[in-house]
C-alpha cells in the first residue's frame, strides 16, 4: 500500500498519496481550523479540502521544478485541471503551483486554487528536497518499476 506524505504548516496542511490502482497522485490541501496552535494537535479542515489527481507526467515535471527551485534555479510550474473537459469528475477548475518564494522567508510555495479559494503552503530546502527525491521513487512504483 502506497504511504501518504503530508506538510504541516499553521495555515494549512498538504497530502500527496500515490494511488497504485490509477496510475496517478492525489494532492489535497486543507486549511486550518483557525485560532493558536496547540503544539502537537494539528486541526485542518479535510472536509473541505481542495484535491487534485496528478499524472506521472505532472508529478516528475512538479519533481524537477522543486529541484530546480532548490538549487536557485528554477522557474514557476503550474498545472490546470479543468474538470468540464473530463468525463470523470465535476466542479470547479483548479491550479496547481509551484513557484520560488521571491524574497520571502519560503524557499518557495506550493499552492493550488479553485475559483475564488486559495491555499498555500510555505516550502523550505527540505520540503523541496523531499517532493524532488520522492516523487520519482514513488512513479517508478507506480510503475512497477521496482
Amino acid at each position: 500500500m502506497a504511504k501518504t506524505h503530508i506538510l504541516y504548516r499553521t495555515k494549512a496542511a498538504c497530502e500527496i498519496r500515490p494511488d497504485v490502482d490509477k496510475g496517478i497522485f492525489w494532492v489535497s490541501f486543507a486549511e486550518g481550523n483557525g485560532g493558536k496552535p496547540v503544539k502537537g494537535q494539528r486541526k485542518y479542515d479535510w472536509e473541505n479540502k481542495i484535491t487534485l489527481a496528478l499524472s506521472i507526467e505532472e508529478a516528475t515535471s512538479l519533481s524537477l521544478t522543486a529541484k530546480m527551485i532548490r538549487e536557485g534555479r528554477g522557474q514557476p510550474y503550474s498545472i490546470y485541471h479543468d474538470p468540464a473537459k473530463s468525463d470523470r469528475c465535476a466542479g470547479e477548475a483548479k491550479i496547481l503551483a509551484l513557484s520560488p518564494g521571491n524574497g520571502s522567508k519560503a524557499l518557495a510555495f506550493l499552492t493550488v486554487k479553485q475559483g475564488e479559494r486559495q491555499i498555500a503552503i510555505a516550502m523550505g530546502a527540505g520540503d523541496l528536497w523531499r517532493l524532488e527525491t520522492l516523487l520519482p521513487i514513488a512513479v517508478c512504483r507506480l510503475l512497477e518499476w521496482i
